[in-house]
């Protein structure tokens, strides 16, 4: 109720010039036309700028018929109209529409070709917001207006069909984006969160979302249709010659402070780039204020990143990264373990602490050995730390509150990491158009040592009579792997628009796990008693080959791919423990279908199917007893079998420029066959005892939905974005012996609004309700699992001056299916005001409040086949925070 009174009153202050007089406009009509032809162009952008000081007002696209319409211009001053279209010189014409005038005005423009223009759309200074270039949609940066100082990631979240989540993660409708690329080159390896969270708005021209395909299919122009995304960021021009960046230091109450900056120096096709942190609010980047992630985090990073291109048509990129972290975080859970006849409960306070260090080193290459010929490569390094300490104390109780065991046990593990990988691609095209050929080398090795300290005392109430028992044990551990895969493609055209694609790969992959347990001696104080039961020694092989054939059609309308590959799989399980070996073998196929209508420019269906499998771990393979947790063990399966899913998905994206509206709807549907899943029963002592298993049964399906429309008036812009969707999942999982299938049903509703009026305010109020609703099959009668979520917020920016601006952002969450003693709502409040000072507004000083309410917290269910559980976690909470940034740049 807070949050809802705080946005009524935020509301009132909206300046009373948003609801002044409804002004008199006009509408500007016509159709566009080929000059040579007189044939319609379709999909020819028209913009409307103010003279008065070249803000756009608003943008549209031709229909098939080449007709247009710009709607609300206003009347009585100067605007200029821009007409362009790919492969034609650009027209503009200054008009002046009259107040007095009743009809739209209407006008016919014909476009002469440009034989010059290659690839750009448009090639004018005065960019529509949203532009189509063949499979990517790109955003011109400055047509999405945000705060002062912002990075990417704000941009980012002005974008239609963009979300960006509370850690940083980014889905473009639906899909995740695994790749930020900087003017098509890797940024510190593609990390999304350096590239998101470090570079400024202000020096970037567009944003381009794409598919992010291998380089075998671009090559091969083939996809699967089930692709993540990609965000590549094109700088502008005049920031290419010179070097800016940015400095910034803070200082808070309880100890918090954040100091770090970014340095950039881009000369031609030459770049570099310099990034340092440290702060203990838990955030990633430079500058803002953190809060981010669970438990609190005190972290450290230097990264340095360069690329460049020489004479010989060589672009070589690399980075190196390096970061630390200490974390600490406190959990309290409670668990309903759900059985065939009856339920009990495990509730746990878990203290935890631990500490990471990483090096990452990245470098990539590319070359164009001649006009048909290209070679890719990629080499990379990580080596990680990381040592940690939980302290546990659990306990379980029956329905009566009766306590059947109990654990309070301290688990310290230390381990240490290296892998590296490489990847080499070649490409040759033929002279004839269509044919081709492609290789693929990849290879890696990774290796891990780890020693582990379980420490604890264990009570059971056995009929009735209490037993303890004591353990101090020590765990080595010593894991390593290799891989290595290699393919080859062959392209060859039947006609024009269908060719044919013979494909043949080979992988082959090596590990080697070994633990090994000893007891705490007593008499030498020493660990020299092996547990035989937690010990084993295990190897892991695979070796498959696979031949595939695709057939590929396309069009400028019609994209179409049908194909099918086989594996043949053998698959060696040898446990060194009991020197026992298991070989397996398999065939699986892998069929693939894809289909894609583009309606239009801006409208498209796409409907594919693909089939996959999925192979067990090492760690699900080995059998082997982990007591970790001493009221939970788990144990591996060396019987596993690999899993298959098939798939089907639908999408349908629409887009109408006349009303600034687009449309992006869904469906997939699958289904696994093999699915590893979890056996789970309950040993006398009420002990839980987990291990993989294969299962039939599971399937499920999703709807998604995105509606968004843009409305700008002069300097006021308001967006709305509706995005409902629902799914449906079954999993099998085996429950005491009993065969347990859970039923899901979810649905959501979000809502998303902003209001910005240029140099005035931004007012974004969004809403979201979650409802899950999970049924079992088991005998328990009516026992249904649920969920009601629902998330209010509400950002609000306020620039009082050119120089003074500000800014809050407040966000409730509320679950009302919580356990008792869990809170079932949550609301933070963060706010700052922030003051440019100094020449060309360079410094900014900045007082901020995190956590104004102090009743931030991490609260979230949890609702599985075999468990229903609530999580309760701290995080950071109020602190105020002083700090100075300078922008540095010389262009």
């Amino acid at each position: 109720m807070r949050l809802i009174l705080f946005i009524i009153i935020a509301c009132s202050f909206v300046p009373a010039s948003l609801f002044a007089q409804k002004k008199i406009t006009r509408a500007y009509a016509g159709l566009i036309r080929d000059s040579t032809g007189n044939t319609p162009l379709e999909s020819a952008t028209v913009s409307a700028i103010d003279l008065k000081d070249s803000s756009l007002l608003t943008y549209t696209l031709s229909d098939s018929k080449g007709k247009f319409e710009l709607r609300s211009l206003p009347t009585d001053i100067n605007l200029m109209i821009t007409f362009s279209f790919h492969g034609y010189h650009t027209f503009v014409r200054k008009i002046i529409l009259s107040s007095k005038l009743q009809d739209p005005v209407t006008d016919t423009i014909t476009l002469g070709k440009d034989y010059a223009e290659l690839d750009e759309v448009v090639v004018v200074a005065e960019k529509p917001p949203v532009l189509f270039k063949k499979d990517t949609v790109e955003f011109n940066a400055s047509s999405f207006k945000t705060k002062p100082d912002a990075v990417v990631e704000d941009l980012l979240k002005q974008l239609p069909g963009v979300d960006v989540d509370k850690d940083g993660n980014i889905t473009v409708n639906g899909k995740p984006v695994t790749k930020i690329t900087v003017d098509g080159r890797d940024f510190f390896s593609g990390d999304l969160k350096i590239a998101s969270k470090n570079l400024p708005k202000d020096i970037i021209d567009k944003i381009q979302v794409s598919d992010n395909k291998s380089k075998e299919a671009i090559f091969n122009n083939t996809t699967t249709g089930n692709e993540d995304k990609t965000i590549n960021i094109t700088l502008k021009k005049d920031k290419k010659k010179g070097w800016f960046g940015r400095v910034s230091a803070g200082y808070g109450t309880n100890g918090r402070y954040e100091a770090g900056g970014n340095l950039n120096r881009f000369k031609g096709k030459n770049q570099v780039n310099l990034i340092g942190n440290v702060n203990n609010i838990n955030r990633q980047g430079s500058g803002g204020g953190g809060g981010g992630g669970s438990g609190i985090t005190e972290s450290g990073s230097i990264g340095l990143n360069f690329g460049t291109e020489t004479k010989g048509k060589l672009k070589l990129n690399g980075s190196y990264f390096y970061n630390e972290t200490s974390n600490i975080n406190n959990q309290r859970r409670r668990r309903e373990n759900i059985l065939p006849d009856t339920s009990f409960y495990y509730i746990s306070q878990t203290d935890r602490q631990s500490e990471n260090k990483g090096h990452n080193f990245s470098m990539h290459g590319n070359i164009d050995l001649d006009t048909l010929t290209n070679l890719n490569f990629n080499v990379g390094a990580n080596l990680n730390n990381g040592r940690s300490l939980s302290s546990n104390n659990s306990y379980s109780e029956d329905l009566k509150f009766t306590r059947i065991n109990s654990s309070i046990n301290d688990y310290l593990s230390n381990s240490d990491n290296l892998g590296v990988s490489g990847n080499m691609f070649f490409g040759r095209r033929f002279r004839k158009k269509g044919r081709g050929i492609t290789m693929n080398l990849s290879m890696g090795t990774d290796n891990s040592d780890g020693v582990n300290d379980n420490i604890g005392v264990n009570t059971y109430n056995i009929d009735g009579t209490l037993v303890t028992d004591s353990l101090n044990q020590r765990s080595n551990d010593n894991n390593s792997g290799r891989n290595i895969n290699i393919s080859a493609t062959y392209s060859e055209p039947i006609s024009k628009d269908l060719n044919v694609i013979v494909r043949i790969g080979y992988s082959s992959s090596l590990n080697n796990n070994s633990r090994i347990t000893n007891n705490l001696n007593g008499n030498t104080g020493k660990y020299d008693i092996e547990d035989s039961l937690l010990s084993n020694s295990f190897r892991n092989k695979n070796n498959s080959i696979s031949p595939g054939l695709t057939f590929n059609y396309r069009t400028k309308k019609i994209r179409a791919t049908l194909g099918n590959s086989v594996s043949f799989l053998k698959q060696d399980n040898f446990s060194f423990t009991t020197d026992s070996l298991m070989s397996q073998r398999f065939a699986n196929f892998f069929p693939a279908a894809a289909f894609g209508l583009q309606l239009s420019q801006t409208n498209s269906i796409n409907i594919n199917y693909n089939g996959n499998t999925q192979q067990p771990s090492i760690q699900q393979l080995q059998p082997i007893r982990d007591n970790a947790n001493p009221l939970y063990i788990t144990l591996g399966n060396p019987d596993l079998q690999p899993s298959f899913t098939h798939r089907v998905n639908a999408n349908f994206q629409m887009q109408k420029p006349q009303s600034n509206a687009y449309i992006f709807a869904g469906v997939t549907f699958f289904t696994i066959s093999n699915q590893i899943t979890q056996e789970v029963y309950y040993d006398s002592a009420a002990r839980q005892i987990s291990r993989p298993v294969n299962t039939n049964g599971n399937s499920g399906g999703s709807f998604y939905f995105n509606y968004g429309r843009t409305w700008k008036k002069k300097k006021f812009t308001a967006r709305i974005n509706l995005n409902p969707g629902a799914n449906i999942n079954r999993n099998t999982v085996l429950n005491n012996k009993v065969i347990n299938r859970a039923t899901t049903y979810g649905f959501s509703q979000g809502i998303n609004i902003q209001l910005q009026k240029e140099n005035v305010f931004d007012l974004s109020p969004r809403y979201m309700i979650r409802f899950n609703d999970t049924r079992y099959s088991i005998e328990q009668s009516g026992l249904v699992a649920s969920s009601i979520t629902q998330s209010l917020g509400i950002d609000l920016n306020v620039y009082i001056t050119k120089k003074f601006t500000i800014e809050n952002s407040i966000n409730n969450n509320y679950n009302n299916r919580i356990a008792p003693g869990f809170r079932k709502s949550v609301t933070s409040w963060t706010a700052s005001a922030s003051l440019k000072m100094l020449k060309k507004d360079r410094g900014v000083l900045r007082l901020l409040v995190y956590d104004l309410l102090n009743q931030n917290t991490s609260v979230y269910r949890n609702i599985t086949a075999n468990y229903i559980e609530d999580v309760q976690q701290d995080v950071l909470q109020r602190y105020f925070m002083l700090s100075f940034t300078y922008n540095v740049t010389k262009f």
